[in-house]
């Protein structure tokens, strides 16, 4: 995940940061949906330790969104300080976890040692030694064999053993009613409400189709946050 910190007082900024994000990222009405309606894009303020200020942070979780949009988005921009390092950084993990390769044992230890020379840890105020990875090392993170298949419904398949992973689905549904009218929804637990139909029935139809027809209502699920 990526955070921004601050102290309270700026929270106001924070949420024009992430207004901005939602605006100029290019989202489709599905992934802006999305994020309208969960915490990808968080803010939420952190209770001081002993006696100093209160503090809000900026939090976005999702790895899609991290890797198809927020990086591509900065991809060209020029920074003025080490900041520019980090994001290179940054950007290497992302594409790892992305990927799916932070799994294999070689490649999680290569961006371990990587994050400990990233942020603080490159200030020369940092009383922490790091050892920087040589060239061989990042490309090793950067070429590691892909592990993750990103379908287009937004399931996510494991190729290491050929299963579903439920716990990454980026998706949303969205339904037309026998009345012709359109509907998006989160979660098929909204879907389930919203239909009155069993969770096994719709689930191995859109599992087998990306789509169902049950009671008039036609569903659909839909990925999000996918490459453009």
């Amino acid at each position: 995940m990526f955070t921004l910190s601050a102290t309270e007082e700026q929270y106001l900024l924070f949420e024009k940061i992430k207004e901005f994000l939602m605006e100029n990222l290019g989202f489709d009405k599905y992934s802006l949906f999305k994020l309208k309606c969960t915490q990808v894009i968080s803010i939420n303020k952190v209770k001081s330790r002993e006696m100093g200020k209160p503090s809000i942070i900026l939090t976005i979780k999702n790895i899609r969104f991290l890797n198809n949009y927020f990086i591509p988005y900065f991809e060209d921009s020029i920074f003025i300080s080490k900041k520019g390092l980090d994001f290179q950084d940054f950007k290497l993990i992302t594409q790892a976890v992305y990927k799916g390769s932070h799994k294999i044992d070689e490649i999680r230890s290569l961006i371990l040692k990587l994050s400990y020379t990233m942020n603080n840890f490159r200030l020369s105020t940092s009383e922490r030694l790091t050892e920087v990875l040589s060239v061989k090392e990042r490309d090793m993170i950067a070429n590691a064999v892909p592990l993750l298949e990103y379908l287009s419904d937004g399931r996510v398949r494991d190729l290491s053993n050929n299963s579903i992973l439920t716990t990454t689905i980026s998706c949303v549904y969205e339904i037309v009613t026998p009345e012709g009218n359109y509907i998006i929804l989160d979660s098929l637990k909204d879907v389930l409400s919203e239909v009155g139909v069993g969770f096994r029935t719709l689930k191995k139809q859109l599992d087998l189709d990306g789509i169902a027809e049950v009671k008039g209502y036609t569903i659909k699920r839909i990925s999000v946050f996918s490459k453009r």
